[in-house]
């Protein structure tokens, strides 16, 4: 387990020792040049132990030691933070074993306040790492450079949670945003900054004097290129953060709109649109735009589009299946009904609907030739054998059972002649009312059962 140790005076001949090597590595950066003794100059050194705002901490795995970290108060953009991630380095035979993250977020969680982390983009792997560790946090990114980029976030206290609440008025001086939740041709759009792996809603900041409206309009182009689109509003929002105006209280308006044509080519912060029937896995704002998402489709009454897809038995699709089959057991709906196990799924086409990237249903079966099939269709014949399909409670009378099978159905058309199946449903009346009628099956036959004495197993 990870663990920090704090850096005393009598460690500073090692801690100058292993930051000269982590320096040299660095030249790779920052071609800088060593003295007459072969050091690499570092100012400030001296002061980890006589300044009470630097510290520095060795990483320890154990009683192994895997890296070190240095902070200091010194700010890259002219701000005046609580800490700034001077040096930070995992050794290059410990990396790749989750020691950084560890690291960094017991770093983060003993040290709340005002951050800066500075990376370099030639150092991709550092990149990857800065970025996702202050994504929860929102951080403004500053460009130093063509070379060098400066995150800087709030690490506080979650004393104050994330507060989202829905007015149908406000007054409108204190309108400060518009957010637009858009969809095209029935998917939903969104955008991608271009210096942000995350995906967010279309929205802004109003301009003084300008009429909300106009803010939504005029953000809605500016970050999709959309130039044919309606739109209006759904209702007033606010949300109170820590990391939000110093945990005031901000409002905005909330919009939709239905975007018709977009220009070729976007000419603003925004990296890409993305046009998706999910919702992003990961978002900019994770704690608010889900929920101005979830507040504009119930007000609207927007369908949210089933996403059916085949796909491999990889051991998270297992995970998933297993789980879902043992919530089906437990609903004790169909007799003799278990769980599955990796035995029951192994060299099968598995078939799952997933609504807002969450799996809402699945199907899965293989093919057969058809064998004392006669009455219905010739011996022999090519036939996809349906094992199972379920769809969550929360997914049923939506269309999500009929997506799955549809969807199945084209996927094996071109092996099977025939989509069989069986069914041991306590339900019958719906579940016939479900084949037959909404997925336009066959009866064929059916075995029933009626107890009528006391005699045999209890």
């Amino acid at each position: 387990m990870i663990r920090l140790q704090a850096v005393r005076k009598e460690d500073r001949d090692l801690l100058w020792n292993i930051n000269q090597k982590y320096l040299y590595e660095m030249t790779l950066y920052y071609p800088d040049p060593m003295d007459g003794k072969g050091n690499l100059h570092y100012g400030h050194f001296d002061e980890y132990f006589t300044d009470p705002r630097r510290e520095a901490f060795f990483l320890f795995d154990d009683d192994t030691m895997v890296g070190f970290a240095m902070l200091c108060p010194y700010s890259y953009i002219g701000r005046n933070p609580d800490y700034t991630l001077a040096e930070f380095t995992i050794f290059p035979s410990c990396r790749r074993r989750h020691y950084a993250w560890d690291a960094v977020h017991l770093i983060l969680k003993s040290h709340p306040g005002h951050w800066e982390i500075k990376y370099n983009e030639k150092n991709a792997a550092a990149g990857k790492l800065w970025t996702a560790v202050a994504a929860p946090y929102h951080p403004a990114v500053h460009r130093l450079n063509e070379e060098e980029t400066v995150l800087e976030f709030a690490n506080l206290p979650k004393s104050m949670p994330v507060k989202v609440q829905f007015y149908d008025q406000v007054d409108d001086r204190k309108l400060r945003f518009a957010v637009i939740v858009t969809r095209t041709e029935g998917h939903w759009v969104f955008c991608r900054h271009r210096e942000r792996s995350t995906l967010e809603v279309p929205g802004g900041h109003r301009e003084p004097g300008e009429d909300i409206l106009t803010t939504a309009g005029r953000e809605l182009h500016e970050e999709t290129g959309a130039i044919d689109f309606s739109i209006e509003p759904v209702c007033a929002y606010s949300v109170t953060a820590p990391w939000n105006f110093n945990g005031e209280e901000t409002f905005g308006m909330l919009f939709c709109a239905d975007v018709k044509v977009f220009e070729k080519e976007l000419h603003s912060e925004i990296q890409e649109i993305v046009i998706q029937d999910d919702l992003p896995s990961a978002w900019t704002y994770p704690e608010i735009q889900p929920l101005l998402m979830q507040e504009v489709q119930e007000r609207r009454k927007m369908t949210v589009p089933v996403v059916a897809e085949e796909v491999s038995l990889t051991e998270d699709v297992l995970a998933e299946l297993t789980a879902l089959s043992k919530d089906w057991e437990a609903e004790n709906s169909c007799y003799g009904y278990r769980a599955n196990q990796r035995d029951d799924l192994e060299g099968k086409r598995i078939f799952l609907a997933r609504k807002q990237g969450r799996t809402v249903g699945y199907l899965f079966g293989k093919c057969i030739r058809s064998e004392h099939m006669r009455s219905i269709m010739p011996e022999g014949s090519s036939c996809f054998e349906v094992e199972e399909i379920y769809v969550v409670p929360s997914g049923r009378s939506q269309g999500t059972g009929k997506a799955l099978f549809e969807f199945a159905s084209d996927a094996v058309s071109g092996e099977a002649d025939y989509m069989t199946l069986s069914t041991a449903t306590k339900n019958w009346k719906a579940i016939s009312h479900f084949y037959l009628d909404e997925l336009g099956m066959t009866f064929w036959s059916a075995r029933m059962f009626k107890r009528i004495g006391k005699g045999g197993a209890e």
